[in-house]
């Protein structure tokens, strides 16, 4: 299944990107075979909006077809989603 046709706030695994230029883009921006990606919205008849740890990208429709996937159930909570550490009182630096 394209990931086009995966529901929104739903997870996907790459499983294949179809052609090499495809491939090309989608690793440079860090969503290679085999990672676990968000479906965050899917805009009609415009771009699908992915997330794979806390970066978003928009990819065209005609991309997203080439996009090959199988859905996973990753809770929201997951990696993907781990909030920076808050300092606790007493301490101080850069978290």
């Amino acid at each position: 299944m394209g990931i086009d046709r995966v529901p929104v706030g739903s997870w996907a695994r790459i499983e294949a990107i179809d052609d090499a230029t495809a491939r090309r883009e989608l690793t440079r921006l860090g969503f290679e075979e085999g990672a676990d990606v968000e479906v965050v919205s899917r805009i009609p008849f415009g771009p699908v909006v992915l997330q794979r740890r806390h970066r978003q990208v928009a990819i065209g429709r005609e991309l997203a077809r080439r996009v090959r996937v199988t859905t996973t159930n990753l809770p929201r909570t997951g990696k993907a989603h781990r909030t920076r550490r808050q300092p606790q009182r007493g301490e101080v630096g850069d978290f």
